[in-house]
């Protein structure tokens, strides 16, 4: 962000009395900007109106799906899936010269380059494997928007594994991988065996919806918070339900 643009900013933001934080990347401007006790953070969560597992385990996509921008080291984990025989699908922006290099390739299929909310909630709740490719956090054990939308969708999330102590998920909850041989090896045992695969699926949504981290319920847990401040407590008499806080 640009100096001015900082400044406009810092100058409308007096203007509220809270400043709600979902994006992790604004995190450190809002901090540095105004004072913590304004600002509310909130795992991004997800849209239950959209992402729901409304179709059955085993009529989805046995394939990995994909949603995101093209970049050198995905495209070179995709390359790594697809010369290990597991099916990639790819939904987003700047894929034409790898679609072009892969041209009649049974193993990857491209979907749409911008897919409405609609559309790619049909895509994720039609998919078994979806990755979570990107993605930034409030906090290690905050799950990101993507794998509460993918789990939620009853889809079993893949995702690298930090190297943080701490996860959101376990390891009956999603498919963690430290390099390409592990995952192959994981993804293949699990598309061969689907009743695996539906388990690890079931974890992942147990563990998101047990957390209460839907949109609305994180604007029940926001409208308290403002609540209790206009009320005039203080936050050791009303811990604030933050990211890190929500367990």
């Amino acid at each position: 962000i640009r100096n001015y643009q900082e400044r406009n900013f810092s100058r409308a933001g007096r203007l509220y009395d809270f400043h709600v934080v979902t994006d992790p990347p604004l995190m450190a401007l809002y901090r540095k900007t105004f004072p913590y006790s304004r600002i509310i953070t909130e795992p991004p969560g997800y849209d239950p109106t959209y992402f729901t597992a409304s179709r059955p385990f085993s009529e989805r996509a046995n394939s990995v799906l994909v949603v995101s921008e093209y970049s050198k080291e995905l495209g070179k984990l995709i390359l790594d899936l697809i010369e290990a025989r597991i099916p990639v699908r790819i939904a987003g922006s700047g894929w034409l010269t790898f679609l072009k290099a892969h041209t009649g390739d049974a193993f990857v299929s491209f979907i749409e380059e911008k897919p409405d909310i609609d559309s790619y909630a049909t895509l994720l709740s039609g998919s078994r494997f979806v990755l979570e490719w990107g993605a930034e956090t409030l906090e290690p054990q905050v799950p990101s928007r993507i794998a509460c939308e993918a789990v939620m969708s009853g889809a079993v999330l893949i995702k690298k594994r930090s190297d943080e102590a701490v996860d959101f998920f376990s390891e009956s909850e999603a498919v963690f991988y430290d390099g390409i041989p592990g995952l192959v090896g994981k993804l293949s045992k699990l598309r061969s065996r689907p009743e695996d695969a539906f388990r690890i699926a079931k974890g992942g949504w147990a563990s998101v919806a047990t957390e209460h981290l839907s949109i609305p319920q994180s604007m029940e847990r926001i409208l308290e918070q403002i609540q209790y401040a206009f009320l005039g407590s203080s936050e050791n008499e009303c811990p604030r339900k933050s990211a890190g806080v929500l367990k």
